[in-house]
């Protein structure tokens, strides 16, 4: 997500807010962006959080701010104008927690699933590699009945070994990819999660 769109979309979070404040949250982030810079642009929008997360940080301190500097306790149309900006950002803050859970589920079950596929293609590599030699050996006990036969179990073995080792140099190159891929998307979260 780049500048613009962030701006956007926290804009259109903050329209229940007056005027003056929404405008000047969208000054201050602005301008908190252009010092950051194109380069770590990126970088600082993910630090910042979602822009529905930065709205309700908004909404909830306008709203703190406004119900404190009421003079008089009675309730007045603005009170209640507060009272409604709270009770949205109350009810819009449950919805982020489900979503952020469902990521995270569906991230462990695509882990799971390409973990599960790693480990099959690994069995079948051994499954291959071991009827391999079991043709071979096959192969030479049946050659001294009938040397085609023989050849047909050598052929078949020799072909099986070498499917068999070819796709365990296969799973091994996907797995060191997996590995390194999962440990660079770990060390991304985590840098994200420090900053």
């Amino acid at each position: 997500m780049n500048k613009t769109e962030f701006l956007e979309q926290l804009k259109k979070r903050l329209k229940n807010l007056p005027e003056s404040e929404s405008s000047g949250a969208l000054a201050y982030y602005e301008e908190y962006l252009s010092d950051a810079g194109p380069a770590n642009e990126e970088a600082t929008i993910a630090s910042l959080g979602t822009p529905a997360e930065v709205a309700a940080t908004i909404i909830s301190d306008y709203a703190i701010k406004d119900v404190s500097s009421a003079k008089s306790k009675e309730v007045t149309g603005r009170s209640l104008s507060v009272i409604w900006i709270v009770i949205l950002a109350i009810f819009a803050s449950p919805i982020a927690l489900p979503l952020a859970i469902a990521a995270a589920v569906v991230i462990v079950a695509l882990l799971a699933s390409a973990f599960a596929v790693l480990i099959s293609l690994a069995a079948t590599a051994l499954a291959l590699i071991a009827a391999g030699l079991y043709c071979l050996a096959a192969g030479v006990l049946a050659a001294f009945q009938s040397v085609a036969t023989g050849c047909l179990f050598v052929g078949a073995g020799l072909v099986c070994v070498a499917l068999g080792g070819a796709l365990g140099l296969g799973v091994g190159w996907l797995a060191k990819r997996m590995f390194r891929g999962i440990a660079l998307l770990a060390a991304r979260l985590l840098k994200k999660r420090g900053a």
